[in-house]
């Protein structure tokens, strides 16, 4: 049994069995555009990405267990956003929020080349466990362009970017992003005093 976080677009086999783990926990989202996005033909950012659990035997299978979006920061190239994190509900507490972060950073290093990570959440013990996690609290994070396809907050509404006319028809609204700060909560990982897979 190992564990691997890996491109949607990259295991089109797993679109199906990622939409249902993302309406399980987000049942209004709109999970159903990964279809139209995450194709081979996908590119840079942004992207799903999943945390796979192989296991071998006689036949080998795979099965999702996590996801993650990164998604670009506007105007910083050393920086991914990252949204809609969810681990399967029946294997929550055992250890995999962790071992996806931990791939999470050298997926970060590794292939995207950056150096922090950005997120932000809505409940207490999220935010205790990216604190364990090492992230760090910030007032604000920079803008963000992010494709959004989960809907992780409800309520949110874009404001003052401009968005990409490509990625209009990705958008429940014309207008930015900007969630409202009532009780969000906003942390940034540095890759370079990382310490989560040691």
């Amino acid at each position: 049994m190992a564990f691997s976080l890996e491109p949607v677009h990259a295991n089109p086999d797993l679109v199906e069995d990622t939409i249902s783990l993302l309406k399980e926990e987000w049942p209004n989202c709109l999970a159903e555009r990964l279809h139209l996005i995450e194709t081979p033909q996908c590119t840079g950012l942004p992207c799903s990405l999943i945390m796979v659990e192989t296991r071998g035997g006689a036949a080998t299978t795979k099965e999702v267990v996590g996801h993650l979006r990164v998604c670009e920061v506007v105007g910083d190239e050393n920086r991914v956003y990252v949204e809609s994190v969810v681990i399967q509900k029946s294997r929550r507490n055992s250890g995999l929020g962790k071992k996806m972060h931990q791939l999470l950073e050298d997926y970060a290093r590794r292939c995207l080349k950056v150096r922090y990570i950005q997120l932000s959440c809505q409940h207490q013990e999220t935010a205790d466990f990216y604190k364990h996690l090492k992230y760090s609290p910030r007032a604000t994070l920079l803008p963000v362009i992010a494709a959004n396809i989960c809907r992780t907050y409800p309520g949110i509404r874009y404001k003052g970017l401009v968005v990409p006319q490509e990625w209009e028809h990705f958008y429940e609204s014309e207008k930015g992003l900007e969630p409202s700060p009532s009780n969000i909560q906003r942390f940034v990982m540095d890759l370079d005093k990382s310490c989560t897979s040691e």
